[in-house]
């Protein structure tokens, strides 16, 4: 069974300085597909889906001129993210980086930085 993140917020895309910000509140269902057999009686959220399903979709709309993603660095994942838990996405974006912080109350869950081409014509 498929079920998408849910999007509970987002906050318009905001500058400063050089540098642009959008926040979304979301959270991730227990229907969702990707917890089953990733672990069987303690399902986590993989970090692979973490980019691909919740961070990655959210930087494409918000910033569609973006060409492909070149890199990810400094990426670390360090607190799992649980069924029906509610997290915050913050995007930051500089030029072709994009750096992510995904979190709880009191607890980063994943963060990094990624780097995309530019989009072409």
């Amino acid at each position: 069974m498929t079920c998408d993140v849910e999007e509970l917020s987002r906050t318009p895309v905001e500058q400063t300085g050089i540098a642009h910000r959008c926040e979304y509140l979301l959270r991730v269902p227990a229907s969702l597909e990707y917890f089953d057999g990733h672990f069987d009686g303690k399902p986590l959220l993989p970090a692979v889906v973490q980019l691909a399903v919740v961070i990655l979709p959210r930087v494409e709309w918000v910033w569609p001129d973006l060409g492909g993603l070149r890199s990810a660095r400094k990426i670390k994942f360090r607190s799992p993210i649980a069924p029906d838990y509610s997290v915050r996405l913050e995007l930051i974006r500089r030029g072709q980086d994009v750096a992510f912080v995904l979190d709880r109350p009191g607890e980063v869950c994943a963060s990094g930085t990624l780097r995309f081409d530019e989009k072409r014509a």
